[in-house]
């Protein structure tokens, strides 16, 4: 009897030590915490929207309730892994009953190592001295070398937010099937409060330590908002680091790409950019001969030049700037990108057989385009 008593008491401890955390999250607002299981029901508190969030909709309420010690009765928060592990255990010597878990629940579970194991992975990046970091690998930080705790806390609240999605997703999973709700939800939030307690403590950070920054935190906006964009930069890093898929090869793909047809598209390509550009470059010219009523411009005269772009009238400078990026879309729309277009002009300079196989494109495409105005 006293050792059953001592295991309920430490398991009521171990809650209790894991809600402490509850407080700063739903008064940071990163967290879209609902009240611990009370004697009249289960309340929601409001949630402030950050970035990195993606939040359910809330409540109707915007009162963010306090958690009193006396009215939170934890004790009574059943954890719901016990059956589990009695079933499994029965399961194992009953030839009849060995059937393998549910779905669900192993990716339930498998998200939660997860999650375990890139907060463990955040730990050792921080703990590594800078010298010992390879620069591919460095986590970009808003923070200076002596903020190094509020750093730690951000990373808590990214690793923690895949937990809460894990919650709020058995809440609204129960809820669709029409069951009861107080069990279930009991159950999810302590496995929560559990779950998040591991995950800060693999951060190196004490539940009352993550606790008093979170009230530092909440009481400096800007500070806040630091912590929110940090954390935000964590989980895209998390994401940006997944495995590689290799990507799908084709065999064929080399040959077609080094055949005769196909250079021979792309040389057509160019020559119908350059017949295009051209006729833009003249049509701006055209306008700035009208607008500045003059009938030519100087010989000799380049306007694209750096150190004559100064001093040249705002509305002529306004349109030499424009005419590159209008140049590129143009190479783009004809499916060749910019390095592609200025190694093939470079190579007309150059290669005369080239040069005159551009030519008769150039014509034919001049053709084409009168044709089409006609």
């Amino acid at each position: 009897m006293s050792r059953s008593t001592s295991r309920r008491s430490k398991r009521s401890s171990a809650i209790a030590g894991a809600a402490a955390i509850v407080v700063t999250w739903a008064c940071l607002g990163v967290v879209s915490q609902p009240a611990l299981a009370s004697p009249n029901g289960v309340g929601r508190s409001s949630v402030r929207k950050f970035p990195f969030i993606n939040r359910r909709p809330s409540s109707t309420t915007d009162v963010i309730p306090t958690i009193e010690p006396e009215s939170t009765p934890l004790q009574n928060i059943k954890r719901g892994g016990g059956l589990t592990k009695k079933k499994l255990k029965g399961a194992a010597t009953n030839p009849a009953a060995a059937a393998p878990p549910q779905t669900k629940k192993m990716v339930k579970k498998l998200k939660k190592k997860r999650a375990l194991k890139s907060a463990t992975a955040i730990k050792s990046k921080l703990d590594k001295p800078e010298s010992q970091i390879n620069d591919m690998n460095k986590m970009p930080s808003i923070f200076h070398e002596d903020e190094q705790k509020y750093d730690r806390y951000a990373a808590a609240l990214a690793v923690t937010e895949g937990l809460r999605r894990i919650r709020d997703a058995e809440v609204e999973r129960t809820k669709a099937k029409n069951k009861k709700t107080d069990s279930k939800s009991s159950s999810a939030e302590s496995e929560f409060l559990l779950q998040s307690t591991k995950a800060v403590k693999a951060l190196g950070l004490t539940v009352a330590q993550f606790n008093e920054i979170g009230r530092e935190v909440l009481n400096n906006e800007v500070l806040k908002e630091r912590v929110s964009e940090q954390a935000y930069l964590y989980r895209m890093a998390s994401t940006v680091n997944l495995e590689r898929i290799p990507l799908l090869q084709d065999p064929t793909s080399k040959k077609l790409l080094a055949s005769p047809k196909h250079k021979r598209h792309r040389v057509q390509m160019f020559a119908r950019s350059i017949t295009e550009i051209e006729e833009l470059r003249t049509d701006e010219m055209e306008a700035l001969k009208q607008s500045l009523q003059v009938e030519r411009f100087p010989p000799g005269f380049d306007l694209t030049d750096p150190q004559v772009m100064p001093l040249l009238h705002p509305e002529v400078r306004a349109v030499c700037e424009k005419f590159p990026v209008k140049a590129e879309e143009i190479v783009k729309r004809y499916g060749l990108e910019s390095e592609e277009f200025n190694r093939m002009l470079e190579e007309t300079k150059g290669n005369p057989i080239f040069r005159w196989r551009v030519q008769k494109y150039v014509e034919k495409a001049e053709e084409e385009r009168r044709r089409e105005k006609k």
